[in-house]
């Protein structure tokens, strides 16, 4: 009989460093300053291309809802 998998080998796991996941995160927001501005104007299916464009660079490694966070805080203004 097959054995039987347990959830969590489903789930996937991400296990990015958070100081490459920066440095990616500061990559991609440079090289797309074109979105950065339609985001910051409210159009979110630029977030959507942002964070897609972090998945490929750091392999399908990195939590797509760490990078999220992360974009925002870099392109939020200071309060």
């Amino acid at each position: 009989m097959p054995r039987r998998k347990e959830p969590e080998e489903f789930i996937p796991k991400f296990e990015e460093e958070p100081e490459n996941l920066e440095a990616i995160v500061d990559e991609v927001i440079n090289n797309n300053t074109s979105a950065l501005l339609e985001i910051q104007g409210g159009l979110r299916s630029s977030l959507t291309k942002l964070i897609s464009e972090v998945m490929r660079k750091s392999g399908g490694k990195a939590d797509p809802h760490k990078i999220r966070r992360l974009i925002l805080d870099k392109i939020s203004p200071p309060e």
